[in-house]
């Protein structure tokens, strides 16, 4: 089966590691990924714009959708050559819902933002899915499409780091899941070593925040950062995404307060797990055992003790290693990216 995704890929973030596993896994299934559009040299994957080769067409929907030129030309030439049938939508960011604000975070500026992207979500396909434990609304299904590639595991070796800890990401949204880390590490900062951010808008506005009004988008306090000694670093691309990660004894595995509200996965709750670092879970318990098996609640930060469990982390690295191992076998067993496409066509052809 040759399967279209339509998303508009950057190399230092979205689910782009995802779709790069998702073509091999394709490939060794005897299937084929295609992804709409000309070819980007830094990211190495089968393109095209001739409609005819796809059987299915996957719209995968993040906040890159529809912000770049002729977006909207594209999505009209698809949708005239593609049968409704035939396409599928993946709403990745929970757009596809209401406007809801918690915090200063939220999925539309105005409830006119909220009914616009409706509107095109439902002109596009009946099949509509979202990463999410409950879907509030009735006609979504749930479908995780993030997964976990064992390709992408380092060893778990921690006598080479140099950082204690690392956040490889940008803003958007997350400065208020970051300061519950901020918090944590602060009474013990003077006992840690190197902490380092690796993304856009931690110490400072991105230049494009501004022409696109998205200033509240990466809402930060560089003072605190500065004052405690957080390094703030340049973006990495994919392709260094795990090595970046894994020069760091802890990652913290942070989400936005809205996907947290709409229970969605991440791509980074499984690519954490994959580099040679202890994954630190910003989640309950339960939602923990849930997605990663049993051993992931040792990794969760609880909110009592937060200093101390850090520390702990740090100290005895080789002890929490072994449930990350176990987290590893659990993703592999029952997160692959060969189990989430045979699911996906599953799908598609239903």
């Amino acid at each position: 089966m040759k399967l279209m995704f339509v998303n508009y890929l950057y190399h230092d973030a979205g689910s782009v590691m995802d779709i790069y596993s998702y073509s091999k896994a394709a490939k060794k299934l005897g299937h084929e990924i295609i992804i709409y559009g000309q070819p980007k040299k830094n990211i190495p994957l089968q393109y095209s714009l001739n409609l005819n080769d796809a059987d299915f067409v996957i719209f995968i929907l993040e906040w890159t959708t529809f912000s770049n030129e002729g977006d909207q030309l594209d999505l009209i030439r698809i949708l005239d050559k593609i049968p409704r049938d035939r396409r599928i939508v993946i709403d990745c960011d929970g757009n596809y819902n209401d406007r809801v604000q918690i915090g200063k975070d939220y999925n539309h500026k105005s409830t006119k933002s909220s009914q616009l992207w409706m509107e095109i979500v439902e002109s596009i396909s009946d099949k509509i899915f979202q990463p999410s434990l409950q879907p509030l609304k009735e006609n979504v299904q749930t479908f995780f499409f993030h997964a976990y590639d064992s390709d992408w595991e380092k060893p778990l070796d921690f006598s080479k780091n140099d950082f204690d800890m690392i956040y490889v990401g940008h803003n958007k949204f997350r400065w208020f899941p970051m300061k519950h880390i901020i918090d944590a590490v602060k009474p013990i900062r003077k006992e840690l070593g190197r902490i380092g951010i690796f993304g856009h808008g931690w110490d400072k506005q991105p230049a494009w925040s501004k022409e696109l009004d998205i200033l509240d988008n990466y809402h930060s306090k560089p003072s605190l950062l500065k004052k405690l000694d957080f390094q703030i670093l340049k973006p990495v691309p994919f392709t260094k995404l795990l090595d970046t990660m894994s020069r760091a004894t802890l990652n913290p595995i942070i989400f936005r307060s809205i996907f947290t509200h709409f229970q969605l996965t991440t791509p980074r709750m499984y690519e954490t797990f994959a580099a040679n670092t202890i994954p630190v879970l910003s989640m309950n318990n339960d939602l923990a055992r849930l997605h990663f098996g049993d051993s992931a609640e040792k990794l969760v930060l609880n909110g009592s003790n937060p200093d101390v469990q850090i520390l702990d982390f740090i100290k005895r690295p080789d002890y929490y290693a072994n449930f990350v191992s176990d987290v590893r076998s659990h993703l592999n067993k029952y997160h692959s990216h060969a189990l989430r496409l045979n699911e996906l066509i599953d799908l598609v052809a239903s």
